[in-house]
Parts: structure tokens; sequence; C-alpha cells
């Protein structure tokens, strides 16, 4: 007993230790930093050169751990799960996968990705031990920092033998009640 619960509470810290690196957001222009060619630099020498702000600079500017764990990404993912199993829509890649999406899902790690827009691992309550990566992109203007067209760009089995269980999506949840099943 005593060995299950310290490997579910180091379960919920490895769970909530990568929400909290994926979304830490330092708004700190002398300690944040950006790439490019391959070159880190801090990013106030963007001041100093002809750098411009990245899409996705514009896309999270601001945002906060509130807007990482709650945002149009996740709700893009949760709509276009929602249609698929309604028969809206045809996807053959989550075929393989209907019996497991079905039901809430938890975001367990959310990042930007390069290819603009989000990247993702959920785990869904009714089967916890599978762990799905997601893409949604999403186009955004330059000039007025609008966002808009969010795309789920499909769903793939990670892993299928995960050792999480619904009672500890549940601890988690109550450990961290900003974070909710979608």
């Amino acid at each position: 007993m005593k060995i299950k619960c310290i490997r579910r509470n180091v379960i919920i810290g490895i769970i909530a230790g990568m929400m909290i690196s994926c979304n830490t957001n330092n708004t700190d222009d002398n300690n944040s930093v950006i790439a490019e060619n391959n070159n880190v630099m801090p990013s106030n020498t963007l001041k100093e050169t002809n750098y411009s702000e990245s899409r996705n600079d514009i896309r999270f500017a601001g945002w906060t751990d509130k807007e990482w764990v709650n945002n149009e990404y996740i709700c893009t993912v949760r709509k276009y799960i929602d249609k698929y199993l309604n028969g809206e829509i045809v996807e053959s890649n989550f075929d393989e996968n209907k019996d497991y999406i079905k039901g809430k899902f938890l975001v367990i790690s959310i990042k930007p990705s390069l290819f603009g827009g989000v990247f993702m691992h959920i785990i869904f309550f009714d089967n916890p031990k599978n762990v799905f990566s997601v893409l949604v992109r999403s186009d955004v203007d330059e000039d007025t920092g609008i966002v808009s067209d969010y795309e789920c760009m499909g769903l793939k089995l990670e892993m299928s033998d995960a050792d999480i269980t619904q009672e500890i999506i549940l601890e988690f949840l109550e450990e961290y009640p900003n974070h909710k099943l979608w």
C-alpha cells in the first residue's frame, strides 16, 4: 500500500511538473530567449537587431497559467473529437482508437508548436493508460495579433501502458483545481 501511494504521488508530481514546465511564461524580456538560426540569444538583443517577433510570440503573448490550461486550442480538440464521434466528420486515423477516445480528457502537457499552434498530450479519463498526442494549428494576423482558424491536425496514440489511473487523475484535479476534464 505504501509503495502504491508513493508511486501515485510520483506520477502526480510528474504530471504537475510537465504542466508547469510547459506552461511557464517568463515576461521579463531580459531573461527570455529566442532561437534564431540555431543560436540562442537574449530577447533584449531583438531591440538591437532587425529580428521580428515570431508568430508564436504573437499567439501566446501575455499568456499566464490560466490561459495554458483553458484555451481555444483545447476546445478545438474537444469539438473535433465530438464531431468525429457524432459522425459529422470522417477521420480514418481516429478509427483504430475510437473506443479509447470516448469521454472526457485531461491535458497533461501543452506547448507551442513550431508548426504554428500547440502540441499537446492528453489522456482520457475512461482509459487513462493511453496517452495521445495532438497538434492544433492556428493562423495569426501579424498586424492585428488576432488568432483564428484553429484546426485539429490529428490524434496519435503515443503510449498504451501509462501507469496512470482514474484515481490518480482525480487526485491531480483535486490538487490542481485550475485543470479540468474536457
